[in-house]
């Protein structure tokens, strides 16, 4: 039988393969090293808490993030203009 007859191994089943699936997006557009490796240490290891997470926080909500911290980090780079 391929769904299982105890309810909570169905629910268990379902975030681990969530947070299987949200593997991809976070190794792909997450913006530094450090964020990349704690969403895919935190999707592999509680994916209970943490796919509910990266749905609401993990994404790139925040529009003009990147350039605003080049603005304030390099002020004579290109950015700056």
């Amino acid at each position: 039988m391929i769904i299982p007859e105890e309810p909570y191994l169905g629910f268990a089943a379902f975030c681990h393969i969530a947070g299987a699936f949200c593997l991809i997006p976070a190794l792909l557009h997450t913006r530094t090293p450090q964020g990349t490796i704690a969403w895919l240490i935190s999707l592999l290891a509680f994916p209970y808490i943490a796919v509910p997470f990266y749905l609401i926080l993990g994404r790139r909500r925040f529009s003009g993030y990147v350039e605003t911290r080049r603005r304030q980090t390099d002020p004579e780079s290109a950015w700056g203009n």
